[in-house]
């Protein structure tokens, strides 16, 4: 027909139009159609199901309908003879073969089968969404959309699985899924053959070759493959995180997230290495996983050709390159390379250490850390050396170490050139330029260089000495203390001089004779006849007891409560190895009546012939701290043991001899003068004691710890020690 009989004159269609609609003046040729028309307006379904009772606006729509029950299919397609319910089905299935898309999008050009795709793809140009969710008042393109939306409110589940009984809301869905059981991939690639399970999936996968990203962020600008990574992303603006765990309330913006993350709570790891049978969470991981046994890093760095597992660690290392730290702490306004680094960081500020160790208790920043310390316990050291065979715990451990090999030093101070074999050496020594001590102690606020110094200065203030000497069980408070103090015993093991009585005995212990063997080793061979006139004579064993009698009777005469036996029962009842290693000290009195009134542990030695020390008698001390403070009632009390010398000492060069009455008449006044509060653990205090110059101040330089015995060969340990345990020297 000619064009310009159409613009002058009345369209054929319009003259038979004769039967208009009074709700929206459309006009029909036939009044049946009109009938029917009408019903979209008024809702009117006349024509409904016998099966399932459901309605229709004709007669030749619920025919149609009633084939989805008898499965009836009566249009067959005369090339591959799949069979339709509908005509107009078989028309559009027709075109599969012959690609014709008749239907094109008068924006973007793209082509459709059918009509129906064209109208529903206009939307995605035009933003609208007709079909509202009467529930959350959410749109949708389609009413499919919808009814597979309303079913998220409803939980219905219509379409299940003959192979597993799985439920799904969309019959798509499940014919996806139907695949998982059957490996069908019938969505080719034509660019690199992989197979896919659905077109959608195909077509996500092409833009990874045509590098297309169709779906932009309106705050940003950021490109997407998918619709559904462009609305994950958006969650990045608006903080959202709609997907709540049930268990603690954590909210994710990926249901994916959500799933993965409910796998910490139930322990659950379906996905299972068939190389070496290890579980994981997801399979992701499997997935990178199984590259340690491959492998395989294809992902490589552009700049510097080093080769990744994952993209995500490549995009990491690439920042190494360019610097870029696009993670910010909001508290101190640090910047990290990854958002995991961020949130690491972040726990600095709020103390959180949410990785629990199961044995210990101890609580770990990050998961990884916890695992590290897993290895304490079980003593586990899988990284080993290939050049020494010594084996670490700790990956970053065993490269530091390798290092001592090749004399690598990769980490340059700026300002003196100085090199360091690992990034946090440079990072401290950094600090003797700037002077930076960021570690402050939240007790007594000084400041240290780095986070370890601070952790043991921590220890001065709980007492705690968590490093315990393998031979004699000493504990110290940095593990450098009680290596040197290890290597002690292997010096001691080479003294020539070592006691052969009895322990607490006048004889030579035999190889059949009941009793422990003294086994104390001396340097010199005066400190040994020393040690045997004060331990294994009748001489000295007698005037030892005379002068305890003697303190105990001025003791009673001031009506001081003691006991004389009770302690070392306690000692041995819950320290039972000390007494047969027979080296604990024996403190000869126990203050009942001071115990209660100071709330503390009260023990005073009569050290008769112990004015002059010998070396083991300090880790004597410490183990008899160590089996006292093991008893129920005396956890975390503070125990004072006072060492009283009863005759002469020395005092820089001059030697007093007081006569013992007002030698115990000085002892009681610092006994009653005693105050708190004291610091948990041993707490010594010495009278009339020899000692040397030194700095009044510190009470330990005061005390004159061997004699006899060369400059050189001073136990700097036990010095250490006796630092942290003197409280006073008199």
């Amino acid at each position: 027909m000619d064009k310009r009989v159409l613009e002058n004159n009345e369209h054929p269609a319009a003259k038979k139009a004769k039967h208009t609609c009074e709700t929206c003046g459309k006009g029909f040729a036939q009044p049946g159609n009109l009938k029917r028309h009408t019903r979209t307006h008024t809702g009117e379904k006349p024509h409904v199901c016998p099966t399932c009772n459901k309605g229709f606006v004709s007669s030749g729509d619920l025919h149609k309908h009633i084939r989805t029950h008898t499965g009836e299919k009566p249009f067959v397609c005369p090339t591959c003879n799949k069979g339709f319910a509908e005509s107009g089905a078989l028309k559009n299935h027709a075109r599969t073969h012959t690609g014709e898309k008749p239907f094109v999008c008068p924006t973007c050009d793209k082509g459709f089968a059918e009509s129906g795709y064209l109208k529903k793809h206009a939307r995605i140009h035009t933003g609208e969404k007709p079909f509202v969710c009467p529930t959350c008042d959410k749109g949708f393109a389609t009413s499919g959309q919808l009814q597979i939306h309303a079913r998220t409110h409803t939980g219905e589940k219509p379409f299940v699985c003959p192979t597993c009984n799985k439920g799904f809301a969309a019959s798509g869905n499940l014919q996806n899924h139907a695949r998982t059981h059957t490996g069908e991939k019938p969505f080719v690639c034509p660019t690199c053959g992989k197979g896919f399970a659905t077109s959608g999936q195909l077509q996500i996968h092409a833009r990874t070759h045509t590098g297309e990203k169709p779906f932009v962020c309106p705050t940003c600008d950021k490109g997407f493959a998918t619709s559904s990574q462009l609305q994950i992303h958006a969650r990045t603006h608006t903080g959202e995180k709609p997907h709540v765990c049930p268990t603690c309330n954590k909210g994710f913006a990926q249901p994916g997230n959500l799933k993965k993350h409910a796998r910490i709570h139930t322990g659950e790891k379906p996905f299972v290495c068939p190389t070496c049978d290890k579980g994981f969470a997801t399979s992701g991981q499997l997935r990178i996983h199984a590259r340690t046994h491959t492998g395989e890093k294809p992902h490589v760095c552009p700049t510097c050709n080093k080769g990744f597992a994952t993209p995500g660690y490549r995009k990491k290392h690439a920042r190494i390159h360019t610097g870029e730290k696009p993670f910010v702490c909001p508290t101190c306004n640090k910047g990290f390379a990854t958002s995991g680094q961020l949130q690491i960081h972040a726990r600095t500020h709020t103390g959180e250490k949410p990785f629990v160790c199961p044995t210990c208790d101890k609580g770990f920043t990050t998961s990884g850390e916890l695992q590290i310390h897993t290895r304490t316990h079980t003593g586990e050291k899988p990284f080993v050396c290939p050049t020494c065979d010594k084996g670490f715990a700790d990956p970053s451990a065993l490269k530091r170490h390798a290092r001592t090999h090749t004399g690598e030093k990769p980490f340059v101070c700026p300002t003196c050139d100085k090199g360091f074999a690992s990034s946090g050496d440079l990072q401290k020594h950094a600090r003797t330029h700037t002077g930076e001590k960021p570690f402050v102690c939240p007790t007594c606020d000084q400041a240290f260089t780095t986070s370890g110094a601070l952790k043991s200065h921590a220890r001065t203030h709980t007492g705690e000495k968590p490093f315990v000497c393998g031979t004699c069980g000493q504990a110290f408070t940095e593990s450098g203390s009680r290596n040197k103090h290890e290597r002690s015993h292997e010096r001691q093991k080479n003294w020539k001089y070592k006691c052969t009585y009895v322990d607490g005995g006048l004889e030579i212990k035999t190889t059949s004779g009941d009793g422990v063997a003294c086994g104390i080793r001396c340097k010199t061979k005066a400190n040994l006849d020393y040690h045997i006139q004060a331990a294994h004579t009748e001489e000295g064993l007698r005037k030892k007891l005379r002068s305890e009698q003697q303190l105990a009777d001025f003791l009673q005469k001031k009506g001081c409560a003691f006991d004389r036996d009770r302690v070392n029962h306690v000692s041995f009842v819950c320290k039972p190895e000390l007494e047969l290693s027979a080296k604990c000290s024996y403190p000869d009195f126990y203050l009942t009546g001071i115990t209660a009134k100071l709330g503390a542990v009260v023990l005073l030695g009569n050290d008769e012939f112990m004015h002059r020390r010998y070396p083991c008698d300090l880790k004597r001390n410490i183990e008899l701290s160590t089996a006292i403070s093991a008893a129920p009632d005396n956890a975390s009390v503070p125990l004072i043991y006072i060492r009283f010398n009863p005759h002469f000492y020395t005092k820089g060069k001059v030697m007093y001899d007081h006569p013992l009455e007002e030698s115990h008449e000085k002892l009681w006044d610092i006994i009653t003068q005693l105050k708190g509060p004291f610091r948990p653990g041993l707490n010594l205090i010495y009278v009339h004691y020899d000692q040397v110059k030194g700095d009044p101040k510190k009470p330990w330089t005061l005390l004159k710890q061997f004699t006899d015995v060369e400059e050189s060969d001073v136990n700097y340990d036990n010095v250490e020690l006796l630092r942290d345990c003197v409280l006073k020297v008199y």
